[in-house]
């Protein structure tokens, strides 16, 4: 496994921690879980990998998420349906 990190660089305003009204230290961290959100909430990344991206525990992360009003899981009817339809198959083939 690959432990390597990729560093970026994202330059802000001098007065970013007044503007935003928070320690400077704590941008770095809210840049990561929102990226992490964003990625996740497109389908990018799983809610695992995002949890990574963002420094968090995957619980940590859900209750971060839950705390915002955004589902956990993205799954609609049919992908619910989809599975469901591939357990009866190989169910179906076991037998």
């Amino acid at each position: 496994m690959n432990n390597s990190a990729y560093q970026i660089t994202i330059t802000f305003p001098e007065n970013i921690g007044d503007i935003l009204n928070q320690a400077a230290s704590n941008i770095e961290q809210d840049v990561k879980v929102y990226l992490a959100v964003k990625y996740y909430l497109d389908g990018i990344l799983t809610i695992g990998k995002a949890a990574k991206l963002a420094g968090m525990r995957k619980m940590d992360f859900e209750l971060f998420l839950a705390s915002k009003q955004i589902p956990i899981s993205l799954l609609d009817y049919s992908d619910i349906q989809a599975d469901m339809d591939r357990m009866k198959n190989l169910k179906a083939q076991s037998a």
